[in-house]
């Protein structure tokens, strides 16, 4: 974990191995469990901002916002001969409305999974693509896997602070992306948009253990500066898999919030 001179802090030196592992081993645990998802989601409303020389700022006393509340089936799978990690959904309701049974959706969701029925697993990632409002962040999940054994070594890390979560005592550490690809994938009519990112990891004391990632990733686009923000929260399993607890991404468009989803796992389960 070498900084942005390319030296290595001391205090960060025993934490590269552990991060590593833990993110290798997320690639294959994290398929074996499902768990139900919550989706709170809002929406900036076009009309609630104006333009002023080339800048978004709120029309009225306060932006206004569409909501949105997905309930699904959520775990993480691969799609075909692609060794990339993937959210996938079987949507439950959208705000009142039921689109799959309880029982009903459990078992398509299943049977696609472990059956590895790609058609099945590509309907039901369109499916909520189409279910979510727009601007809706995906694959956040697996943030994680950022800091996999070729993915770390394409950000620069620096010791921030210590700092106690959840009663645990933690290092945040802050990463920049120097290079690769790696970004927060947001639906945009039907487009995925990315960006270069940097932001900070909590990891456990004395373990190692990623307990929070954030980041962070701008842009211009068309006189605007776009700016998406992510935080995950992970916690261990009774098995000592790692898995989701809470994500939450926002999209500020010159500081005016324009899109928030806050999603919260529960009940997670063996997929068997």
């Amino acid at each position: 974990m070498a900084g942005p001179d390319g030296r290595v802090d001391g205090r960060l030196g025993a934490a590269g191995g552990p991060i590593t592992e833990v993110a290798e081993r997320f690639s294959q645990t994290a398929q074996q469990y499902m768990c139900r998802e919550t989706l709170e989601q809002r929406v900036i409303r076009p009309r609630s901002v104006r333009k002023a020389k080339g800048n978004a700022v709120a029309s009225g006393s306060a932006p206004q916002y569409d909501h949105r509340r997905i309930v699904s089936f959520y775990t993480f799978t691969t799609v075909r001969r692609s060794p990339v990690i993937r959210e996938i959904r079987q949507v439950l309701t959208v705000d009142k409305e039921t689109v799959a049974k309880e029982f009903e959706g459990r078992r398509s969701f299943r049977n696609a999974l472990l059956s590895r029925d790609d058609e099945a697993k590509d309907r039901l990632v369109s499916a909520f693509a189409t279910e979510g409002l727009n601007g809706v962040a995906t694959d956040l999940g697996q943030m994680v896997l950022l800091f996999d054994r070729t993915g770390i070594k394409n950000f620069a890390f620096e010791y921030d602070r210590n700092e106690t979560v959840g009663g645990a005592e933690t290092m945040v550490i802050r990463y920049t992306q120097k290079r690769g690809t790696e970004g927060v994938r947001i639906n945009e009519g039907g487009k995925q948009t990315k960006g270069a990112l940097h932001g900070w990891l909590w990891v456990r004391l004395p373990d190692y253990l990623p307990m929070r990632i954030t980041m962070v990733s701008a842009r211009s686009e068309k006189k605007h500066e776009i700016r998406d923000e992510a935080e995950v929260d992970y916690t261990a399993n009774p098995n000592g898999a790692l898995l989701p607890a809470t994500a939450i991404h926002r999209r500020w468009d010159n500081d005016i919030l324009a899109a928030e989803d806050d999603f919260r796992y529960s009940e997670w389960q063996s997929l068997q």
